[in-house]
């Protein structure tokens, strides 16, 4: 079955969870693209001025490179496909990975210029952050859940972008950076949309289902009852004008 067949498979169920997991793979996936610009600057001084590089340059860069590039941006994906990507180790390396990089990012932040300003946004943000982790860690994942998720990826991007301009007023920028914004700003943008989304099908009771196109059943869950807990009607509609159902 084609791509187009499973695209309109996803439309006909009118789920806004299909929707949100759309933009959410699609924002992780500019996230790498975003992400990797720091890869190709650390092989790129790691292996044109290797003599120049001190050891502790190259352990805190491997260090930051690696949880930037490939940990930090796990958690959507392992929420959204966990047909390719299995959740559990995954998911808990990743939200460990969100302390580590705002703290990295504070960092450098202070080396541009201290602002007080900045402090209230961690102060705020870890603890919002741990929140999210221990729910994760602990209850299976939901829409609130993947509410709070995407919207701490936007949130973070914010910053990296805010971050960003300060390092532009002091080294300068080309296309190539300018490029790098153009794409966290649309993944910020998507990510809130993702987060906007599943907000609203948790509002009008949307259940998660796996998307086709993403790999997944396409079909909703059902709400199974023990005996005895389920509705008492015995008919559809109006008994008066339609009549009851029996089965003979």
């Amino acid at each position: 079955m084609g791509v187009w067949y499973n695209v309109r498979s996803d439309l006909r169920l009118r789920n806004l969870t299909i929707y949100a997991q759309w933009t959410s793979v699609l924002a992780t996936m500019l996230f790498y693209v975003s992400a990797f610009y720091g890869l190709f600057n650390y092989l790129n001084h790691l292996f044109a001025l290797p003599s120049s590089l001190s050891l502790k340059w190259v352990l805190l860069n491997t260090f930051n490179v690696g949880v930037k590039t490939f940990l930090f941006p796990l958690a959507p994906l392992a929420l959204e496909l966990p047909q390719y990507i299995r959740p559990k180790p995954f998911l808990y390396l990743s939200t460990l990975s969100w302390f580590v990089l705002p703290l990295l990012n504070f960092i450098s932040l202070l080396a541009y210029r201290f602002d007080s300003k900045n402090y209230v946004i961690m102060i705020l943000s870890l603890p919002a952050t741990f929140l999210l982790a221990v729910r994760i860690w602990t209850v299976t994942p939901g829409l609130q859940t993947r509410v709070g998720v995407n919207a701490l990826y936007c949130g973070h991007l914010v910053f990296s972008i805010y971050l960003q301009r300060y390092a532009w007023d002091a080294e300068g920028s080309h296309w190539f950076i300018w490029c790098q914004y153009l794409i966290k700003y649309i993944a910020t943008g998507m990510f809130g949309s993702a987060a906007l989304l599943y907000g609203m099908a948790w509002i009008r009771r949307h259940t998660w289902v796996s998307s086709r196109l993403l790999g997944g059943t396409g079909i909703e869950p059902m709400v199974l009852m023990m005996p005895g807990r389920g509705p008492l009607y015995q008919s559809v509609g109006d008994e008066t004008r339609v009549g009851a159902i029996r089965l003979e």
